[in-house]
């Protein structure tokens, strides 16, 4: 037993750091034989001898090599106990880390096992991909009826609305709806009084009043103007307190009675004493409800929907530059509608087929989500166990950095995205039950479009198992650090651009009237869009301004498009060009490959061979118990 003591001292020496009391054992006879007879250039351990033969490894599509140290570590031929005992055996923890790390094709190959997380993914991409265009269909209806709504509004209630305005353009065709002189703007307000008087009897649509059985109910005309202001050759007496006067515009005559083609707005504040003084005025507006109805030409029912119209003639004078701006917000409020008829029975099967739908994409989505959660779950326990085996042997603990390499991002990925797709899929169901708003319309489409993107982006997962088709995904993991740091610098740039931009050019220029639009502008530009128009349209005669906006614009051009984005490309392309020859020439393996890499995949595939020929299938059970 003195060998084995001073072998036992001699280990204790080495591990200076951690002061534990190890129990040793010997090891068998046959592992000694199986030592001293193996080849020493087919020796291979984790624990540090060192290798006459650097053999090249494939892991993860990459073709890798041993790390080439020149000290060899200790190593150690004697079992080892402390306060956290190993769970496996070292040939155990191995063979598991091997086959952890294997791509769902190479553990079907060894353990036999059909790769129903594959399979899941695919249907799962099927049909929430047919979900989403059922939905789009649908939501792309909906929004249409409440924007046509919307138009014809205007052109009912808006004086000489035009269908250029219609038509959304930029820079806009046409210049703002506007009033500029007293008896426009009187004018306008009493066409919106005398078309609301009318509104049944004239509109194509399906409209009625608010009131108890459609009857007509009151208009609401109200402005906002300063207290005081006299202005009077170079003197002004201003009060800046601003005070809100409302009249009710109510039922003077029947609806679509032909007295209210003489109603004046102008005459009927002079009855109630009150006149509005235009250099006070702030602004004004005029307010009423319509109701109308939905009849559904596609959707997930054809039930007509009921709405309440909250419609607002706006009327603004906040410059006071001798331009009123007039504008028309519509608001929906869904209202409780009361059937009596009958449905289409194709309608209604659609509506059912729908339902299943749902629920059986919600089925999958919960089912891949436990799923990911359980991987997540394993891939924790090994890392903990990978953690004590490696403090034992080497006295030192696994770094966060190969720690990580536990964790599979793709299955964050697609617990996010299950989770998504699970909400967005209750919100749907709920819509089409009408157990909810109708205007819920956009938060699904977020939910659903966000989740559907993620599906389709973990497609790449299974792409990168192939080591041709892998490249979009290394290139990106190996260039999005530098990316940033470059972004980084970019956006500081940028942004003085931005703000730049806005605050000298602003009131010369369309495109940099916001600092939104200003950004939205640079960013076009820097992709050579429009170049010219933002060019020719800047306008002033401020030769100053002008000369100052060339500058600029030729300034940021050279700068954006000549240098920035050519060096991002040069920043991806190092990247990939990194790549390349990281798969050529191998690269060096962290602790965690080595140990994958040190355990053949040969043995790995013939003992679950042997394992799966030992076990029983479902059917085999079955007949054993009929045989009984």
């Amino acid at each position: 037993m003195e060998p084995i003591e001073e072998a036992s001292s001699s280990v204790l020496r080495t591990r200076s750091v951690e002061r534990k009391t190890f129990v040793v054992q010997e090891l068998t006879q046959d592992k000694d034989t199986a030592s001293q007879t193996q080849p020493h250039s087919e020796r291979s351990s984790l624990l540090g001898s060192s290798f006459d033969v650097h053999p090249a490894v494939t892991y993860g599509g990459i073709t890798a090599s041993y790390a080439d140290h020149s000290e060899t570590v200790p190593t150690s031929d004697f079992r080892m106990s402390s306060e956290e005992p190993l769970t496996w055996s070292e040939e155990e923890l191995k063979r598991k880390l091997k086959y952890f790390f294997m791509n769902p094709i190479e553990k079907w190959r060894a353990k036999g096992k059909f790769p129903w997380k594959l399979v899941l993914q695919v249907v799962k991409i099927v049909f929430v991909t047919l979900q989403l265009c059922v939905f789009g269909s649908d939501g792309y209806t909906y929004e249409l009826q409440k924007q046509n709504t919307g138009t014809s509004f205007k052109h009912m209630f808006l004086k000489d609305w035009t269908p250029l305005r219609d038509v959304v353009s930029y820079p806009p065709s046409t210049g703002p709806y506007a009033v500029y002189t007293k008896p426009d703007f009187y004018g306008n307000v009493d066409n919106v009084v005398k078309v609301y008087s009318d509104i049944t009897n004239i509109s194509l649509g399906t409209y009625c009043y608010e009131g108890p059985n459609c009857t007509m109910t009151s208009l609401s005309f109200c402005r906002q103007e300063f207290n005081k202001m006299i202005a009077f050759n170079q003197s002004v007496t201003f009060d800046s307190h601003r005070k809100t006067i409302c009249h009710e515009i109510p039922s003077l005559f029947p609806e679509g009675d032909p007295r209210w083609k003489q109603f004046s707005i102008q005459k009927y504040l002079a009855d109630k004493n009150d006149t509005i003084a235009f250099d006070r005025l702030i602004y004004a507006e005029i307010t009423f409800t319509l109701k109308t109805i939905f009849l559904k030409s596609l959707g997930s029912n054809k039930y007509p929907d009921c709405y309440n119209f909250s419609i607002d003639v706006f009327y603004n004078n906040k410059e006071h530059d001798g331009q009123v701006l007039v504008t028309l917000d519509t608001k929906a409020e869904k209202l409780k509608c009361y059937h009596n008829g009958t449905m289409n029975p194709e309608d209604k099967w659609g509506y059912i087929l729908r339902q299943i739908l749902n629920c059986f994409i919600i089925i999958i989505c919960i089912l891949s989500l436990l799923l990911c959660i359980r991987c997540l779950a394993k891939a924790l326990f090994i890392c903990r166990e990978t953690n004590k085996y490696v403090k034992l042997t080497q006295n030192k603990a696994l770094s966060a950095q190969e720690k990580m390499e536990f964790v599979d991002m793709w299955y964050c990925a697609m617990i996010f995205n299950d989770a998504l797709i699970i909400g967005a899929s209750i919100l749907k169901a709920a819509i089409e039950q009408r157990t909810v708003e109708s205007d819920q319309y956009a938060t699904c489409a977020i939910l659903l479009g966000a989740g559907n993107l993620l599906v389709w982006s973990g497609v790449l997962r299974y792409l990168g198992f192939f080591s041709k088709y892998n490249i979009l995904i290394l290139t990106l993991k190996r260039a999005i650090p530098n990316v940033l740091r470059f972004t980084l610098c970019c956006i500081l740039l940028y942004s003085g651009f931005c703000f730049c931009g806005w605050v000298v050019l602003g009131p010369y220029h369309i495109k940099f009237r916001s600092l939104s639009s200003t950004s939205e502008c640079l960013f076009a530009m820097m992709n050579g869009d429009d170049l010219f128009a933002t060019f020719a349209i800047t306008n002033t005669n401020n030769n100053l301004i002008w000369w100052f906006s060339r500058i600029y614009l030729y300034t940021f051009i050279s700068m954006f498009i000549y240098v920035v984005i050519s060096l991002f490309i040069s920043v991806i392309m190092d990247s990939y060009e990194t790549v390349k020859d990281h798969h050529r020439h191998g690269t060096t393996l962290s602790r965690i490959q080595v140990l994958v890499a040190d355990f053949p995949e040969n043995s790995c595939s013939s003992f679950y061979q042997q394992r799966r020929k030992q076990q029983k299938s479902l059917w085999q059970w079955i007949v054993m118990y009929f045989k009984k």
